[in-house]
């Protein structure tokens, strides 16, 4: 396949993929999607993406396209019989191995890496301290892209995602549709980026023509868990919610706060949704939660 100036591959094609490759197409962009489904091949051909069947753990199926910049963001799949290291750190490892060498290479990873931070703000500065295994999986996965980088003169970027929401995800409001006590402190602290200004932030990587080898990615707001779940229940109707601060495999333990500073100067990113209520009027009544177990 031929290169372009201009031209990316989405190595990814949900939740943040799609947004991005809008973005990314109305700029006059050429760009290329995974898709480890070949029925959804039609359907990215309709958004104008150009398919290319790739599953990051299984034998090549096409080869990936030339171009000048990559973008990373594979979810993990529940639902498959696969662990979250085969998927986030061997699947990078072979899609690495695979790759024409690409100009620029952004990671999509998570705030998750931090740990808990007793409330405390965190940055790009601050040490890293993975306390489950999906954010050592992360941080796994961080270190191959930064020795990838340095290995192959690669820009290799890792952008720490916060929980991306959006009008069709929102986090955790099955528990308030069912009625049913939600796990964990209603205290805690959650930390969040409107999946279109996670777009915003990662094109603006893709295009920065200086940029530094990591990013956190957030909207710099804060909420604790109460306030998130009291809002969405009164915007969709809901009944109060109900917490369970002793459950044990609750979420929202890793308690900190969530800087955007190097975001907002270097790459110049202006929030289209810069707190989390600012988007609930735009939320459908029917939504689908990205982290319901």
């Amino acid at each position: 396949m031929s290169s372009s100036s201009n031209s990316r591959l989405i190595i990814g094609m949900g939740f943040l993929g799609r947004p991005l490759a809008a973005r990314w197409i109305e700029a006059g962009d050429r760009v290329f999607g995974t898709t480890r489904k070949r029925e959804r091949v039609g359907e990215l051909r309709s958004l104008g993406v150009e398919p290319v069947l790739w599953d990051v753990l299984q034998p090549i199926e096409e080869r990936l396209p030339q171009v000048e910049t990559v973008v990373f963001c594979v979810g993990f799949d529940r639902s498959q019989d696969r662990t979250i290291d085969e998927v986030y750190v061997d699947g990078l490892r072979r899609t690495l191995k695979c790759l024409p060498q690409p100009k620029r290479f952004l990671y999509v990873s998570s705030t998750g890496v931090y740990g808990d931070n007793q409330g405390e703000w965190v940055d790009e500065t601050t040490p890293t301290n993975p306390s489950d295994r999906s954010a050592q999986a992360c941080f796994d996965a961080e270190e191959l892209v930064r020795d990838y980088g340095s290995s192959k003169g690669v820009d290799a970027v890792v952008l720490r995602m916060a929980g991306i929401y959006g009008p069709e995800r929102m986090i955790g409001n099955r528990w308030l549709e069912r009625g049913e006590v939600i796990p964990g402190s209603p205290d805690g602290l959650v930390n969040l980026i409107h999946v279109e200004d996670a777009a915003r932030s990662v094109d603006a990587a893709a295009r920065a023509t200086t940029l530094s080898d990591l990013y956190v990615v957030s909207d710099g707001h804060p909420v604790t868990r109460g306030e998130m779940y009291e809002a969405l229940a009164d915007r969709l109707g809901y009944s109060p919610p109900r917490f369970d601060p002793e459950a044990t495999k609750a979420r929202g333990r890793g308690n900190r706060r969530v800087a955007n500073t190097r975001m907002r100067k270097e790459l110049g990113v202006v929030l289209a949704y810069p707190t989390f209520r600012d988007s609930l009027t735009d939320l459908p009544q029917s939504l689908r939660d990205p982290f319901e177990s």
